[in-house]
């Protein structure tokens, strides 16, 4: 049994967050969230959701821009491979 996908449309998520649809494109052109294209809209996967109103915080309540928002998902990424690594080596041990 598989779960459907649900989605909400970059133009709705723009109106409800008081953002401009460029800033959401802008995310995704430094792959902080992935979204959907189809002939009449561009969609957000509501599992995407979360990611994005963490990025939206640290922009609005910090002044972070899109670019920082991408070294600092290269961190977290960096430092979970680092801990992963860590474990693995523990394990040898």
């Amino acid at each position: 049994m598989s779960i459907e996908r649900q989605f909400i449309e970059i133009k709705k998520l723009c109106t409800v967050y008081n953002i401009a649809p460029n800033l959401v494109i802008e995310l995704e052109e430094h792959n902080l969230i992935s979204m959907e294209y189809t002939d009449e809209a561009i969609l957000l996967d509501l599992e995407e959701l979360g990611k994005f109103e963490q990025w939206m915080r640290l922009h609005h309540d910090l002044g972070i821009n899109v670019a920082g928002l991408a070294v600092i998902q290269d961190l977290l990424e960096e430092r979970e491979n680092l801990r992963q690594e860590l474990a693995l080596l523990r394990s040898r041990i």
